[in-house]
């Protein structure tokens, strides 16, 4: 079972998994941190090629385009706080702590997060805006062509041409850009042209549309992707969106 609790901040989100069994693939997050904390069970965290296991009440936290799979060692519970760079930049360290405070209470309210690890987001969170600030002021010949198929994933577009921006060779071009990013650039595309659709889903209703619109060129290629990177369907992650800030609004009225 998995949720994606959304908040007032488009840029900051929570995934609760309970009983979860599966393992995702090699993959990076773009300009986002994850902040983690497994409740229950084991799994197994590669992370830029050292291998470490996770169980109850144990937290890591995961840099933007560090590479690194999950894998299920025994059935897990875990909560997840999704970081965008963006609300890294609008918010001090200090406000973060009061906002995402407010939603620890909420989701330990609810039963989605044990009490006794409600610290642990705090706990971390002064770490990831110490990283955020050395990280992005880093420049990369790369940093052009990662960007743009961070923003344009959908455009039908080769190594050839992108070799261009970098002034490298088509080949050259494919072995630096994976040694510095930690796949391909068709695999770096891949990715995220699922994440482009991922947030078309939730405005959207027509699940051929967003495959369209992130670049698929029909919907088993797409589902087949996203269920790679998810675990679920596209349709199976609209119905698991969740909104924090209404569910707590229902809670009181109940009282």
């Amino acid at each position: 079972m998995v949720y994606y609790c959304k908040t007032a901040y488009a840029d900051l989100e929570f995934i609760v998994l309970k009983e979860a069994t599966f393992s995702y693939p090699l993959h990076s997050h773009i300009s986002s941190y994850t902040l983690g904390i497994v409740q229950n069970g084991v799994l197994s965290l590669r992370l830029n090629g050292e291998e470490n296991v996770y169980q109850n009440a144990m937290s890591f936290v995961i840099n933007p385009y560090d590479v690194h799979e999950i894998t299920c060692v025994d059935a897990y519970d875990m909560i997840v706080l999704s970081l965008k760079r963006g609300f890294l930049e609008s918010q001090t360290v200090l406000e973060a702590e009061a906002i995402i405070g407010e939603y620890v209470r909420i989701l330990v309210e609810l039963g989605f997060l044990e009490e006794g690890n409600s610290f642990l987001f705090g706990e971390r969170l002064h770490f990831v805006y110490a990283h955020h600030g050395s990280i992005f002021q880093k420049h990369h010949s790369l940093d052009t062509v990662k960007t743009f198929l961070e923003e344009y994933p959908e455009d039908s577009i080769d190594g050839e041409h992108l070799s261009r921006y970098s002034a490298m060779s088509k080949y050259h071009f494919i072995r630096k850009f994976d040694e510095n990013v930690g796949m391909t650039p068709h695999r770096f595309q891949i990715q995220n042209r699922v994440r482009k659709a991922k947030c078309l889903i939730e405005k959207s209703t027509s699940m051929t549309e967003v495959g369209l619109r992130a670049g698929f060129y029909d919907q088993s290629h797409f589902i087949r992707h996203f269920k790679k990177l998810f675990q679920i369907s596209p349709s199976s992650y609209k119905a698991a969106c969740l909104d924090l800030d209404a569910l707590a609004k229902s809670r009181k009225k109940l009282r």
